[in-house]
């Protein structure tokens, strides 16, 4: 049966027609022409790919956290240890460490790991989410190797409202969600609260005994508590600031793997992040500035085994921009940006600092109306000392009203993480990971008077030298600048709705072939050479089917994961899976607001998958909530 629908999918893909739509369900495109209002991530970014989150995505992932949300709406990969546990993401092929997560120009990149767990970010906090393909460091900042998630809060200024959400879902879980709204032509308050708790008690099938009985998964329990608050302000017609406070707390038990009789461990993670922004905006100029500070900890203890380690790390940043329109079709925009990691871990030998100071410049022209072109620059100094320079550059040219054509190409870097380096086996010797990148992508589109239609394919290609990687060496497990990885492959998006009236259907597909390989031996007769990465499947797709009427919408969305590798030689993996989900909803008006009632049923073909190896994934599952808005 899985096998019958991943064909069912590949063909709708293929033969999807040429129509179109007024909007589409979601936003796949070009990013937009140049404006010293818009910021520099999209302003200066031209030739690159994003997705928007659209607005009945967010609604249905409201319950979510981010790498759930990034699993139904993006092609990017999320590696998933679990249900409600560490989740991360792989942008074409690239590492967790290879992802930059910025909240509001903010960079949450943990600097012991250098990645962020997805898992740990609630959907339903922020306003936009978008997801910017390909590696741009002198645009998003160092590390942002694969791509960046750029999550931000909008002000809300003469808005007011309130509005609670109660989900209740398999496995015992259960969650709350209060946002109040407050805002007038000068000032606004948001606050947004949550609590869940779940028992993740999912069921499977224990492959290791000769029974294959099915079980509950144990020790799986988590609980989480988050808090946002904002506040904004109007100095005058050409300024405002605004302030955000975030709070999060999860304490999680980490389950036993199939076949593991027994795990007791548990890992609390705490953050405190705090950022305030200036805006200054003038006719032909604008200037951002930004402040941050970010306070993580983490708690990982195993009773059982006396294994334990705290975590504990202070981020400071600030970064001042400008951006001038120095003629219609040129802008420019400059600034400097300090990063500040302050770090204790028990897993160091004694406190770790680094200070980081960057310098970075775009340039963007529209040279006619079917061309424009950006280049980025952007230096480097790690602890006074320079580090590879990077730069990008895209273009976008227009062949006619349907058809355009995009292209990139990027130097981008990757500094050891603070564990790669201070870690008790680390490596002070590691060397950073740098490399290139190019894509071409080449979209055709309609639109008439009731639909419209797109067809985008993108190709990409990166060499990264010198990769980090972990390995056992003298005993002891330890990082080396083992590998030279080639990242290739090919994208499809596919997007047709049709409106009438009170009526929409829509129909989306996305495509991924990617080969992600070693290209260096490190031994005679190395046998990981031409080998795919482990954990990152070749091949990915997802569809969805979606009809509103008025207030109402129901929604289908499948997606497939191609088979992932678990060993460097390839020689074992873990099998491919095929999850189908349904969505459906209703608004109800009252005189003073409305009543939101959705049911979510994931999994619907019940099929017993992993992501990673030994780590079960829920079969069947729903979801009810029930929201008040006034």
């Amino acid at each position: 049966m899985k096998q019958v629908l991943a064909l069912v999918g590949l063909f709708w893909l293929c033969c999807v027609q040429l129509k179109a739509q007024i909007l589409p369900a979601d936003t796949i495109k070009h990013l937009p022409d140049f404006t010293a209002r818009g910021h520099r991530f999209e302003s200066f970014n031209t030739g690159a790919k994003m997705v928007q989150t659209d607005s009945l995505v967010k609604l249905i992932s409201v319950h979510d956290n981010i790498a759930q949300l990034l699993s139904y709406n993006s092609q990017v990969f999320v590696r998933a240890y679990g249900h409600n546990q560490i989740a991360t993401s792989s942008f074409r092929g690239a590492g967790a460490q290879h992802t930059a997560v910025l909240w509001n120009g903010i960079n949450l990149q943990n600097s012991l790991l250098g990645q962020t767990d997805l898992s740990l970010l609630p959907a339903g906090f922020m306003d936009d989410i978008g997801v910017y393909y390909g590696g741009n460091s002198a645009l998003y900042g160092a590390g942002a190797i694969g791509g960046a998630v750029m999550l931000n809060n909008s002000s809300a200024f003469n808005k007011k409202g309130a509005n609670y959400q109660i989900g209740v879902g398999s496995f015992g879980m259960i969650q709350h969600r209060l946002a109040l709204t407050y805002g007038t032509n000068k000032s606004y308050i948001k606050a947004r609260f949550y609590h869940q708790s779940a028992q993740n008690n999912i069921e499977y099938h224990n492959y290791t005994l000769a029974e294959k009985p099915l079980q509950k998964l144990v020790h799986a329990e988590q609980r989480s508590n988050g808090l946002m608050l904002e506040t904004g302000y109007k100095i005058n017609t050409k300024q405002e600031i605004n302030l955000r406070y975030w709070y999060g707390y999860t304490d999680r038990d980490i389950p036993p793997t199939i076949g593991m009789s027994v795990n007791n461990s548990y890992q609390i993670d705490e953050a405190n992040r705090l950022g305030i922004e200036w805006k200054r905006t003038a006719s032909k100029s604008r200037w951002i500035g930004r402040a941050a500070f970010v306070n993580e900890y983490l708690n990982y203890n195993d009773p059982t085994t006396y294994n334990s380690g705290i975590s504990k790390s202070k981020t400071l940043i600030s970064e001042l921009e400008n951006t001038t329109q120095i003629n219609p079709n040129t802008a420019i925009n400059f600034g400097v940006n300090y990063t500040g990691n302050f770090l204790q871990s028990s897993g160091y030998i004694k406190n770790v600092t680094r200070n980081s100071l960057a310098a970075f410049v775009s340039l963007n022209n529209n040279w006619s109306k079917k061309f424009k072109t950006t280049v980025n620059l952007r230096q480097d100094f790690v602890d006074a000392e320079f580090k590879p320079f990077t730069a990008g550059a895209g273009a976008d040219y227009k062949f006619s009203k349907y058809i355009s054509m995009i292209a990139q190409l990027n130097k981008s870097f990757r500094m050891p993480t603070l564990n790669d380096l201070y870690w008790v086996t680390g490596n002070l010797n590691l060397l950073p990971e740098q490399g290139y990148s190019q894509e071409l992508g080449l979209t055709a589109k309609s639109t008439t008077e009731h639909a419209y239609f797109s067809i985008q394919l993108n190709g990409f290609n990166r060499q990264i030298n010198n990769w980090i990687l972990w390995q056992p060496y003298g005993g002891t497990w330890t990082p080396q600048n083992l590998l030279q990885v080639w990242s290739r492959g090919v994208e499809w998006n596919t997007r047709y709705t049709y409106c009438y009236k009170k009526f929409m259907w829509s129909a989306r597909g996305d495509f991924n072939y990617i080969l992600s390989t070693n290209q260096k031996a490190n031994v005679q007769n190395d046998a990981t050479v031409g080998k795919q990465l482990i954990y990152i499947p070749r091949l990915t797709y997802q569809t969805w089917l979606t009809f509103t009427y008025s207030n109402a919408y129901l929604a289908f969305n499948q997606t497939y994961t191609g088979y992932r590798f678990t060993s460097s030689d390839n020689s074992s993996f873990v099998d491919d899976y095929l999850l189908v989900n349904m969505f459906m909803g209703k608004s109800f008006k009252l005189k003073k607001g409305q009543v939101d009632i959705k049911f979510l049923i994931n999994n619907i073909l019940n099929q017993e998958y992993q992501v990673l190896p030994s780590r079960p994934m829920p079969m069947r599952n729903f979801l009810f909530s029930l929201g008040v808005t006034i």
